[in-house]
């Protein structure tokens, strides 16, 4: 049976732990790249080098197309933003703990899609990082994963009549559009239980996060004609040369 739950990592930006502990966390933003700010968020940097980080580590395609390409980035950024959110609410959450099996868990996962330990170091190298860094950003990711478990799942209620009602609504409409054979609701209710669960968690976290933004400072300055634009703090545009990003493809 499909899931329901928003992919992160692909079109939608949003938020579940299981989806987060697939896709990628805030990279730590290097004193280098300051002349590409993207955004700010409570002081906090994310610069298009993030962004291009990002991209390289999901292995998603960035379009030629200028318009196209704003889009992708874009729709980069407002994850990132998100995810800062939620990653400063963790850190002030002091029921989260995160162990170091779980975060060797999820660096072992990334290694496994490469063919060898120097291929996966090749890989950091490309992308400029550290595997200490890489090791915190990961330790950062469980993080939020665990804040988005805690907060939120633990509240959820599926009654029986919204799984009565996902099962003869929408799953058997799928089955009969592909010629599969209806299972008995039994058989597939724990399944839907956990679809509906994760949906719910979704619009609790989707909630959470239009107060936070609300609460937050954010300056996006990605692909402004003025990168100091609007209001950017004096300690980020302090001696620095800030590069307006147009959004047309990078000369090769």
């Amino acid at each position: 049976m499909r899931s329901l739950v928003r992919n992160f990592h692909t079109v939608h930006p949003v938020h579940i732990a299981v989806v987060l502990a697939l896709l990628a966390f805030a990279p730590i933003s290097r004193a280098d790249t300051l002349d590409q700010i993207a955004a700010s968020v409570d002081g906090e940097v994310i610069t298009f080098s993030d962004l291009e980080w990002i991209a390289e580590y999901r292995n998603l395609q960035v379009p030629e197309d200028a318009a196209a390409r704003q889009k992708f980035y874009l729709t980069l950024l407002d994850q990132l933003i998100e995810q800062k959110i939620i990653a400063a609410e963790a850190a002030q959450t002091p029921i989260i703990e995160v162990t170091e099996e779980e975060v060797q868990g999820q660096i072992d996962a990334y290694r496994s899609r490469f063919p060898s330990p120097e291929a996966f170091r090749e890989k950091l190298r490309q992308m400029d990082i550290s595997e200490n860094e890489f090791r915190q950003m990961i330790r950062r990711q469980v993080s939020v994963n665990e804040f988005v478990e805690s907060r939120f799942k633990p509240f959820i209620i599926v009654l029986p009549t919204e799984i009565e009602e996902y099962y003869q609504q929408t799953l058997l409409p799928e089955l009969k559009s592909t010629n599969q054979a209806a299972p008995p609701l039994e058989t597939v209710e724990e399944s839907i239980r956990q679809i509906l669960t994760e949906e719910k968690t979704n619009q609790e976290l989707d909630r959470w996060l239009r107060s936070a933004r609300r609460k937050s400072r954010i300056i996006n300055l990605l692909f402004r004609e003025n990168p100091y634009a609007p209001n950017l703090p004096p300690e980020l545009s302090k001696g620095q040369e800030l590069r307006t990003i147009t959004g047309q493809p990078e000369p090769k």
